[in-house]
């Protein structure tokens, strides 16, 4: 059976007994399959003698008499790219410039609301909340005498607008209580109307504004909506009949207060409104109170 099998071209004999199979192949293929001839003697390599170092004091006489000339450095990416950024921010504050010297909060314009000392600011806003809405989610807190949604040429909303209540202690309400609330699923920031009621106010367009989420790059921006930022607390002082009057205004990073348990921290909370005490009011959104200290028998609560 081992004669019948077919043989492969790598020396095996062939069938017919005529020699090697490989004999029987094309010359062009057989070249494939043999061994190549022993490689070609060379003589060995000798280093061949160069020439000695020597010095260069010879040419001396002919190096350059002339001093050489100044070399022009041209600036680098890295300073071109500052150079551009500088510029325009020079062309960008000298535009700012010239529209803060047009603007003018007090004159007349029909769109303003009547009085400035029971209008609310309202920004960021969703550019699909309507009139209508902010009317739903402000009027909680008091009757609305007139709502002006800012809009562009188009007619497109700017994400900001101005309400005027009928009453200043409604206003006062708002002012308190809505900052972050959220509409159309974004977290306003609300604020008095400053431009006519505070000198030399500048809206967020000329460099002014409040809230810190367009403070600079990525990382001086904050991510949270609200006034004030996080952990920064607001001394107020309660008189009585629930009358506030701002006695401090610096920020401190201080615990709120210690009390023994959660409740004991509610009941002392209500009791604050009828005691004339000075309190701490923290805003961000959702109000946070250390009420007691770690150790035996005590637990931090947050409200």
């Amino acid at each position: 059976m081992n004669a019948q099998r077919k043989m492969t071209p790598k020396g095996q004999m062939s069938s017919s007994g005529m020699g090697p199979a490989i004999h029987h192949l094309p010359m062009h293929i057989r070249a494939l399959f043999e061994a190549n001839g022993p490689l070609t003697h060379l003589p060995q390599l000798t280093k061949r003698k160069m020439p000695p170092y020597a010095g260069i004091s010879d040419f001396i006489s002919q190096f350059e008499k002339d001093p050489p000339p100044q070399r022009l450095l041209s600036e680098t990416p890295k300073e071109r790219k500052e150079r551009l950024r500088a510029e325009q921010i020079a062309k960008h504050q000298e535009k700012l410039n010239q529209e803060i010297a047009k603007w003018d909060p007090t004159a007349q314009d029909d769109r303003k609301t009547e009085d400035a000392y029971k209008t609310l600011f309202v920004g960021r806003i969703s550019y699909e909340t309507t009139e209508k809405q902010l009317r739903h989610e402000f009027e909680q807190f008091g009757a609305v005498k007139h709502i002006r949604l800012v809009e562009d040429e188009e007619g497109k909303s700017r994400g900001y607008a101005f309400i005027e209540y009928e009453h200043e202690a409604d206003l006062k309400a708002a002012y308190k209580y809505a900052d972050g609330k959220k509409i159309d699923g974004r977290r306003v920031v609300v604020d008095v109307e400053r431009g006519r009621t505070v000198h030399e106010w500048r809206p967020r367009k000329f460099g002014g504004g409040i809230g810190e989420t367009r403070k600079g790059g990525p990382g001086a921006n904050v991510k949270y909506s609200g006034r004030e930022p996080i952990g920064e607390i607001r001394f107020e002082s309660y008189h009585g009949g629930g009358d506030q009057a701002r006695v401090a205004n610096d920020l401190v990073n201080t615990p709120v207060g210690i009390v023994d348990d959660h409740d004991h921290g509610r009941n002392h909370a209500v009791a604050i409104e009828n005691k004339d005490v000075t309190v701490v009011s923290i805003k961000i959104g959702m109000a946070f109170v250390i009420f007691a200290p770690r150790g035996p028998g005590k637990e931090e609560y947050y409200s």
